[in-house]
């Protein structure tokens, strides 16, 4: 089962960091800071005296159809139409004055933050991605380093093109360490196996032969 892991390795990490930044840029790009504009305030308030007057020109429709029958009524009905139109209307006005000093008073504030945690963010970013790549370089050699020395005796856990992926990252790797040189041992159940071996290692194997 360990074996069976560990030539998994390159395969499996590779496809969750592919999926987790893949999620990480969908969020960034979906849950940005959304400002109130000055043009969505106006189309709110269009929107709402548009209703304001669809509304009054029915009630208009109305009291003309009711205005032979009931004279009272309908005088009654006119005052209360008034009464409620003009509520609305004051209502509509205070709520649009009260939501566009806010906006205009906290803009300021909220784009100096977004500006600091933008500066921050790009400053720790910066400041950490040489460890980061680091890091990540030696989690993928380890991965790789076990996964080519255990593919060849699994027989192709992983496939053709990532095994040859998974070579040529290596070799550079270990290129630059020059710590490992490329073997092929003979195991119990097949003749030749492709292996990554320290140099110490090898002389000793060599000195054995």
């Amino acid at each position: 089962m360990l074996p069976f892991l560990a030539a998994s390795g390159h395969y499996l990490y590779t496809k969750s960091v592919y999926l987790y930044f893949k999620d990480k840029l969908y969020l960034q790009t979906t849950n940005r800071v959304k400002f109130v504009s000055f043009q969505a305030v106006v189309v709110v308030v269009v929107v709402v005296v548009v209703h304001v007057v669809s509304v009054v020109v029915v009630v208009v429709v109305v009291v003309v159809v009711v205005v032979a029958a009931a004279p009272v009524l309908l005088l009654l009905l006119v005052v209360v139409v008034v009464v409620v139109v003009v509520v609305v209307v004051v209502v509509v006005v205070v709520v649009v004055i009260v939501g566009v000093g806010v906006v205009v008073a906290a803009a300021p504030v909220v784009i100096i933050v977004v500006v600091i945690v933008v500066v921050v963010g790009v400053g720790v970013v910066m400041a950490a991605a040489p460890v980061v790549i680091i890091v990540v370089v030696i989690v993928v050699a380890y991965n790789d380093l076990v996964s080519v020395s255990t593919f060849y005796t699994l027989g192709g856990s992983l496939t053709t093109w990532e095994s040859i992926q998974v070579l040529v990252v290596v070799t550079m790797i270990v290129k630059m360490l020059g710590q490992y040189r490329w073997a092929l041992v003979k195991t119990p159940r097949f003749p030749h196996v492709l292996v990554l071996l320290e140099k110490k290692t090898l002389k000793k194997i060599k000195r054995k032969k």
